[in-house]
């Protein structure tokens, strides 16, 4: 411990904390994969905590950003429907995606 300091060693418990959390959602999933009890194995998903990494954020980011490039490419526009910079909601709702995948 003293060779450490505190700040190592919160960082060492946090990790071992993540990593037990990790296993024991592993473990539940195969087990309910085992038994064939899929809708277990779901549920296994759902009452672990979510562990934030780099790989979630930017797939996060990715899967984001695609989704409005493809709704910009996508939407029609004149005659057919409002314009984008005349349909206000749909207008902000994208800018402040772009913004936030922009800031992140």
């Amino acid at each position: 411990r003293d060779a450490m300091g505190p700040e190592k060693l919160k960082e060492v418990v946090a990790f071992h904390r993540r990593e037990r959390l990790r296993e024991l959602k592993e473990e539940q999933s195969a087990k309910a994969m085992e038994e064939g009890d899929y809708m277990a194995s779901a549920m296994a998903m759902w009452f672990t905590p979510f562990m934030p990494n780099l790989l979630n954020t930017c797939v996060f980011l990715v899967e984001t950003s695609q989704c409005i490039a493809v709704l910009l490419v996508n939407y029609k526009g004149r005659p057919w429907m409002k314009g984008i910079s005349e349909n206000h909601p749909l207008f902000l709702s994208v800018f402040a995606c772009v913004a936030g995948c922009g800031a992140c």
